[in-house]
């Protein structure tokens, strides 16, 4: 996950704090009685954070927002940084070590905001206790982790979600509703655009995110996913350009601008065009075309209004700081989704497929960065889908047979 400074907004949080516990060992055995009940007997799930940089800034908002989760322990290998973090957010409770963590009765689950590269570790860990899974994007950088983590879990019988924030997002899901309702007849063409701001530190570019295609092009490749069928229309050939275009970043070895293509086994085609900084803020549009028409999303302002006075041009409002203030619905519809796994069971949305093949869509365009040329899916994916359980050559059918499960479950409900 992201740990720069992302224009976090100053605005207060208002929220009722979890119950002040001061040391485990204080509790009374009322207290342990009511952390032993499972989530849906109590209300509320409770919830550990592991991890304190900006990225858990962000969920601890939407762990904060909604009745049914208690932040109740917080985890930092730093434990001054742990202990702050938790004043900060009304937890006393915090430790060192994530194992300690999953001991607290208090814990019903696990929130994975961490560095990237100690995701795996800190999910094995989580899914050894028995503890559901949140984990911020990715689940692992290397794909083979990712699937160890994944059959780590699965053995385990414990739910892991995977935070791609923008399956969330209600406006992108009205678009894709209305491609999976046939309003286009098809799907011909994706624009997809992300633009960052603001800049990212140097300091995360060339030490966790400095991987253009694998730290941001993936909530792209996320997006294409749902436009395509979750699976359904497989990816069959990859293509990535990248360059580096702003000064700052010069002779750093660090890319800031992608342009990728990436064309399906339906004939479709999608492009995607990303850069580490957008001047006027946050810039997330889609675009989806089809013989029956075209969807546009685009960028939420702060006014509809567009002034044209003079030869100056048009002014009107302007678009969001950054991703949180883009996608704070997002992240509490994401928030809420996480609680009916844990509660009620609920199947994770993002499931071990969907991470799986966003994760080989970036391992594809790193690919062609290197060797200039198309990279056919089928045959660079291949193996390792099938050793995750996922044959290419089957796996769209059974991704379709799961929606129209999903649908006929829907439907009955």
């Amino acid at each position: 996950g992201r740990s720069a400074d992302i224009g976090m907004s100053s605005a207060p949080i208002v929220a009722v704090a979890p119950q002040s516990i001061t040391k485990l060992a204080s509790m009374s055995a009322a207290d342990m009685t009511v952390k032993n009940l499972p989530p849906r007997e109590k209300g509320f799930v409770g919830v550990c954070i592991a991890g304190t940089g900006r990225i858990a800034e962000v969920h601890v908002r939407a762990i904060l927002g909604n009745r049914r989760a208690r932040l109740v322990h917080v985890v930092d290998v730093m434990g001054d940084r742990a202990k702050a973090f938790g004043a900060k957010y009304g937890c006393t409770v915090y430790s060192t070590d994530i194992a300690q963590a999953c001991q607290d009765p208090a814990v019903d689950a696990v929130m994975v905001c961490t560095p990237t590269q100690f995701h795996a570790a800190v999910c094995k860990v989580a899914a050894e206790y028995g503890k559901p899974i949140f984990c911020e994007k990715p689940v692992a950088a290397v794909t083979d982790d990712l699937i160890k983590v994944y059959q780590h879990a699965a053995k385990c019988e414990v739910p892991l979600l995977c935070g791609f924030h923008r399956s969330y997002d209600p406006n992108f899901a009205e678009v894709v509703e209305l491609v999976q309702s046939g309003a286009l007849n098809g799907v011909s063409v994706i624009k997809s655009t992300s633009r960052d701001h603001p800049l990212p530190s140097f300091d995360f570019l060339k030490k966790g995110g400095g991987e253009l295609l694998y730290d941001f092009t993936v909530h792209d490749f996320d997006q294409l996913l749902w436009l395509t069928g979750d699976g359904a229309d497989m990816p069959v050939a990859v293509f990535a350009a990248v360059g580096t275009c702003l000064d700052e970043l010069k002779g750093s070895g660090v890319d800031d601008t992608c342009l990728v293509i990436v064309k399906f086994a339906s004939g479709a085609l999608a492009s995607i065009d990303n850069s580490r900084f957008a001047p006027y803020g946050y810039d997330a549009r889609c675009e989806v075309f089809g013989r029956g028409g075209q969807i546009s999303l685009n960028n939420p302002s702060t006014s509809a209004v567009i002034l044209q006075a003079s030869r100056q041009g048009a002014v009107g409002g302007v678009v969001d700081e950054s991703f949180p203030q883009r996608y704070a619905q997002a992240y509490a519809n994401q928030m809420d989704h996480f609680l009916d796994v844990c509660m009620f069971g609920a199947a994770e949305k993002v499931t071990f497929q969907h991470a799986l093949l966003v994760n080989l869509l970036a391992d594809a365009a790193v690919q062609s960065k290197k060797t200039g040329g198309f990279v056919d899916f089928a045959q660079f994916a291949g193996p390792k889908l099938a050793a995750a359980g996922f044959p290419i050559a089957t796996a769209g059918k059974r991704r379709q047979q799961q929606q129209q499960q999903q649908h006929v479950g829907s439907a009955a409900a």
